[in-house]
């Protein structure tokens, strides 16, 4: 079982037919848009900060593990300046990111605004390949460990906001680096880490009674694959939201969490898998999210709540 799981994780990261899963998948990405999109630093216009861990097919071996912390802030009337760190494991790989985010906003009128974003930073890979117990021993690729090196890499982005509706385009990481071996490799190399491009948008609709709906999707394009994800959310007044969602090729999930006050807020997706490339058995994976914001009492009473 564990030589299963090590080889189809290490596969997920480094092999070209599964270049859409290179990048770990949060099911609070809607409340994170930072991390696929830099255009979205400052939105919430006051410090934040979020926190999200996720577990993925809890109970498999070797099964990806992820943090991600972000951090945001707006500095003055149209900047937005944050900063990302991502930790993720799967397997023997281990991949760090860090990257400083930056927005500028341009006013189209009271309502309307569009925003420009870069993401400026880069990668640490890491992969003991050598030690895997697997079926071919003979196999080259698997006879050499990946080297321990930062890589630089930039993305950008842009996202245009209406009043109750956002739509944007973001491309986190926009230098196809290389995976490269510790000593150098007769065939090449171990693969490369594709472009991925997100054309995102979503909604807020409120009715009589307060209640907000938030539709939200996105569309993952990298090489000659794509991924499409739909969600949905209701929040109530009372500070309780709950929704659900699907990920092409992936699976269904359903989440939910409470908003204490205009500050703190905490959150929790489950997923399970529904796609025929994962039939060992698993027990679905599992997300928290933490966020919090510093607002004083003037912050509190000046800014009007976003919807969006």
């Amino acid at each position: 079982m564990l030589k299963r799981i090590a080889f189809a994780a290490l596969l997920l990261l480094v092999t070209g037919t599964a270049r859409a899963q290179q990048l770990p998948a949060f099911s609070h990405y809607m409340y994170n848009l930072q991390v696929i999109n830099p255009a979205f630093t400052g939105i919430r216009q006051v410090p934040c900060f979020s926190v999200l861990h996720r577990s993925q097919w809890v109970g498999m071996p070797g099964a990806p593990i992820t943090q991600s912390v972000l951090a945001e802030t707006l500095l003055g009337d149209n900047i937005g300046a944050g900063l990302s760190i991502m930790n993720d494991v799967a397997g023997p790989a281990r991949t760090t990111a860090i990257s400083l985010d930056l927005s500028y906003s341009i006013k189209v009128d009271r309502f309307r605004k569009l925003a420009f974003g870069v993401k400026v930073g880069g990668t640490r890979n890491q992969a003991s390949l050598s030690e895997l117990a697997v079926f071919d021993g003979e196999d080259e690729y698997f006879q050499a460990n990946l080297a321990d090196k930062f890589t630089p890499n930039a993305g950008a982005g842009v996202v245009y906001f209406d009043k109750w509706y956002y739509i944007g385009l973001g491309v986190p990481y926009l230098l196809e680096t290389a995976y490269e071996g510790e000593q150098p490799l007769s065939y090449g190399g171990l693969g490369r880490l594709g472009r991925h491009y997100y054309v995102h948008a979503g909604s807020a609709l409120e009715n009589s009674k307060g209640v907000v709906f938030k539709p939200t999707a996105y569309l993952k394009l990298t090489g000659n694959t794509w991924q499409l994800d739909l969600t949905w959310i209701t929040e109530y007044r009372t500070g309780v939201y709950w929704g659900g969602g699907i990920r092409t090729s992936e699976g269904i999930r359903a989440l939910g969490g409470f908003r204490f006050n205009r500050r703190l807020q905490v959150g929790y997706a489950y997923d399970f898998a529904i796609s025929n490339q994962l039939p060992l058995h698993h027990l679905g994976s599992h997300e928290l999210m933490l966020q919090y914001k510093i607002m004083t009492k003037l912050d509190e009473f000046a800014l009007k709540p976003r919807k969006i």
